[in-house]
């Protein structure tokens, strides 16, 4: 990938004063299971490590196949006025980056540090369930207090971590590089109308089961519930062949929300095949508790807890996947490839498939969502 979007102008939150129901039988994402089926099946080898992405037709244009060392390419400042990604995120994603610290223009998240302390380094350590926890008790708070969570764990990431859910992976906005070369942003625009395009054609859960993805995980605030299309599953980025497709719910009725590729790939250095640009960083998830198909234990649960659950824990160190919250209405204020979307919250997944997507959602009126602005944060 190369260097991408926007700095933006001060964005005015809507006052964030909303109670949310309690989270109820929260486990977590489908990393494990794909990591599981992929290393028995063979898939993992170091012989895909930087394959070349695939387009799904040849109409669509094909990503860049080598980001530099995703994510650690240059860093020098873009004058916003040479920058060409404003719309790529949301207003929302510049005001939230602006609180959290996290700088859009270079891509290092700790450009404008300041002390996270004790709860950021808490963050750092949690598991998903704790993730998504901390998210829905954040949601519910006041303004100011909300800022001050924000400010508190959001930070750098470490791409190399075995499960960067804390600090800079899925809680707060992701860092952006920001992209100046006009054939890479019209580049990327394309990539990320044809997510979109894939996407939609699955609006009901009952239409993604009918292609071949199966659910593996419930739905899970922050993060949506995962559908999995196992043959889809290798150590290549191909646009046109998502892994997963992101939904309200399980049931037939859940409404489309996103999407997900899943990369397979040994070592702790990200894949390099993706998106064009730089910003689509993978995450991944070592030791979920997996039962069958569906993942029923988030990475803290221990061997022991797993197992009188009827699971095991699975490896997923091979596993990288990536979120796009291309969908309309479902945008994150977090950033397009951020681990966890705050537009997900437990409101939405109590009326799955309800309305169109996102649209039941209690904290999607606290963001602003229009394409964000070509200003810099400052």
């Amino acid at each position: 990938m190369e260097s991408q979007p926007t700095g933006s102008p001060e964005v005015a939150r809507p006052a964030r004063r909303f109670r949310y129901l309690a989270i109820a039988a929260v486990v977590v994402l489908v990393g494990a299971v794909v990591g599981a089926v992929a290393v028995a099946s063979g898939d993992n080898d170091d012989d895909n490590d930087s394959a070349a992405p695939q387009s799904a037709t040849a109409a669509t244009a094909t990503p860049a196949d080598d980001h530099g060392e995703h994510g650690h390419g240059a860093h020098d400042a873009a004058p916003v006025a040479t920058r060409c990604d404003a719309d790529l995120n949301v207003a929302a994603y510049y005001a939230e980056s602006r609180t959290a610290g996290v700088d859009t223009e270079t891509g290092y998240a700790d450009a404008h540090a300041h002390d996270h302390g004790a709860a950021g380094d808490a963050a750092a350590e949690m598991g998903e369930v704790e993730a998504v926890a901390e998210l829905m008790t954040a949601l519910a708070m006041d303004d100011g207090d909300y800022d001050a969570w924000l400010a508190s764990v959001a930070g750098p990431r470490d791409p190399g971590a075995p499960d960067d859910t804390g600090r800079g992976g899925h809680l707060g906005p992701h860092p952006w590089t920001a992209l100046t070369d006009a054939e890479t942003c019209a580049q990327l625009e394309i990539e990320i109308a044809r997510s979109r395009e894939i996407a939609l054609q699955y609006p009901k859960g009952r239409d993604a089961k009918a292609a071949g993805w199966i659910p593996v995980t419930p739905y899970v605030p922050g993060i949506a519930a995962h559908f999995m299309r196992f043959e889809y599953v290798d150590g290549d980025f191909d646009l046109g062949e998502p892994e997963m497709l992101l939904f309200d719910g399980i049931g037939d009725d859940a409404n489309i929300l996103g999407l997900s590729y899943y990369v397979v790939k040994a070592g702790d250095d990200e894949p390099a095949a993706g998106f064009s640009g730089d910003n689509d960083h993978y995450h991944r998830h070592v030791g979920l508790c997996v039962k069958g198909t569906m993942v029923i234990g988030d990475t803290t649960t221990t061997a022991e807890e797993c197992a009188a659950m009827g699971g095991v824990k699975a490896d997923g160190s091979a596993g990288w996947m990536n979120h796009v919250w291309s969908v309309p209405g479902c945008e994150s204020p977090w950033g397009l490839f951020s681990g966890i979307n705050p537009v997900l919250d437990g409101a939405l997944g109590n009326t799955a498939g309800q309305g169109t997507p996102c649209s039941s959602s209690g904290s999607r009126t606290r963001f602003d969502l229009t394409p964000g602005s070509a200003a810099t944060t400052g």
